[in-house]
């Protein structure tokens, strides 16, 4: 998937998005903080928001393949958690 200027579909660049986001935080690609985030911007599920461009609410946005579904956006929002951001 290709980067757009407004938001991160890879993700080295969601991890350097959320790095900028959250600055005082140990953000790394673990699974016990932002890896399982990560694992659902590289399926295309979710984007990381420019945090140049969106605001704290915009930060977690739907990505080329998300379909709304209970499960997974229960799944995206605890992994959302892990790094106390909202999805």
């Amino acid at each position: 998937m290709k980067d757009d200027p407004f938001s991160a579909g890879t993700r080295q660049k969601a991890l350097e998005y959320l790095r900028e986001i959250l600055p005082d935080a140990d953000v790394t690609d673990r699974p016990d903080s932002a890896g399982p985030l990560l694992e659902f911007v590289e399926r295309g599920l979710v984007r990381i928001g420019d945090p140049h461009i969106h605001t704290s609410s915009t930060l977690v946005i739907p990505g080329t393949k998300w379909v709304e579904d209970p499960d997974t956006r229960a799944a995206v929002e605890a992994a959302c958690r892990l790094i106390d951001i909202e999805a």
